[in-house]
């Protein structure tokens, strides 16, 4: 069985694109404004704000640029790094202009980024649409290969970390952690084996690695790192 392509969003059809961005927007918002302390929707608003600003703005430039056809890997590096600029640059314009113009005495706040963010994924969703109308076709992938045993082994990996950092956060206990950088070191004996880890999943296996090593750390914390204070 084949499914549309998540990654390559520039590549959709016009009108497809356009709804799955605004279906995205519209439900971080949805989620964001019930404004629960349930921490099933605490979950599911973090995973959604994570997927939200280090993806859709990216995506969307793509497809201000005319840029298509690229690989998946590709498409989500680029996603990711012009998601990443344009955050950096909208939360340097926050910081210097919403305290004398608007009067907003702590710019970034969660509100006020949440907003802010929203607003300017608008604008350019529209500039896209202006852009770019030519009728490209997404790719598709395979899902017995995405929900094969050594990709839901791959997937389990970054969970397991995050569940580990909320066990030492709240029982200060850092065993799930110690297993998880066990498995960590596993993996790359796993790959030399091609009938455990297939070659197509390498890159699955290294973005895995990559963002449990991140986040073992990241999110033992209540604090950004290198404040004393939260926000």
């Amino acid at each position: 069985m084949q499914i549309r392509n998540p990654i390559t969003l520039n590549d959709w059809r016009i009108r497809s694109y356009f709804i799955a961005i605004l279906v995205f927007q519209l439900g971080l918002l949805v989620i964001q404004l019930l404004g629960s302390t349930n921490s099933h929707i605490l979950v599911l608003q973090a995973i959604l704000g994570f997927a939200f600003f280090s993806f859709i703005p990216g995506i969307i430039v793509l497809r201000i640029m005319r840029v298509h056809y690229l690989s998946t890997i590709e498409t989500l590096l680029y996603a990711v790094g012009l998601s990443i600029a344009i955050l950096m640059f909208t939360g340097l314009l926050m910081s210097v202009l919403y305290p004398p113009l608007v009067g907003i005495s702590r710019p970034l706040s969660s509100g006020s980024i949440l907003m802010t963010i929203n607003v300017t994924t608008s604008i350019l969703l529209l500039l896209s649409l202006v852009r770019d109308k030519e009728p490209v076709e997404s790719g598709y992938i395979d899902t017995e290969m995405v929900l094969s045993r050594p990709a839901l082994l791959l997937y389990l990996v970054p969970l397991l970390t995050i569940i580990g950092t909320y066990f030492v956060n709240q029982y200060h206990s850092n065993g799930i952690l110690m297993l998880v950088i066990a498995f960590i070191a596993v993996i790359p004996i796993l790959v030399g084996f091609d009938r455990v880890i297939p070659e197509a999943l390498y890159p699955l296996a290294i973005l895995s690695i990559s963002v449990s090593l991140l986040l073992h750390t990241s999110l033992i914390s209540l604090y950004l790192w290198g404040l004393r204070y939260p926000l």
